[in-house]
C-alpha cells in the first residue's frame, strides 16, 4: 500500500500546515533541487515547513510509516 493512502497520512495531512508536493505535481522536479545533482534524489514526497510542529509532524510520520527522510535546510 502507497502511504499517502494511509490513515496515519491523513492525520498527517490534518495537522501539517505546509505545502506537500507529490511526484505528479507540475513543479516536483524544481522542488528536489539541490546544491549538486548527484545530491538530488527522487522522494516519494518533498514537504515545505512553516514552523517547528510541522517539522516534529513530518519526523512523527515519516519514523510511524517507516519511510525514508532527508533534510533540506535553508538560511532565510
Amino acid at each position: 500500500m502507497c502511504f499517502t493512502q494511509s490513515t496515519a497520512f491523513d492525520r498527517f495531512q490534518s495537522v501539517f500546515k505546509g505545502d506537500l508536493v507529490f511526484p505528479t505535481d507540475s513543479n516536483y522536479q524544481n522542488d528536489l533541487k539541490r546544491w549538486s545533482v548527484l545530491a538530488e534524489r527522487r522522494a516519494g514526497l518533498v514537504a515545505f515547513v512553516k514552523d517547528d510542529e510541522d517539522v516534529s509532524a513530518a519526523v512523527r510520520f515519516a519514523v510511524g510509516a517507516r519511510v525514508e527522510m532527508a533534510v533540506k535546510g535553508t538560511c532565510e
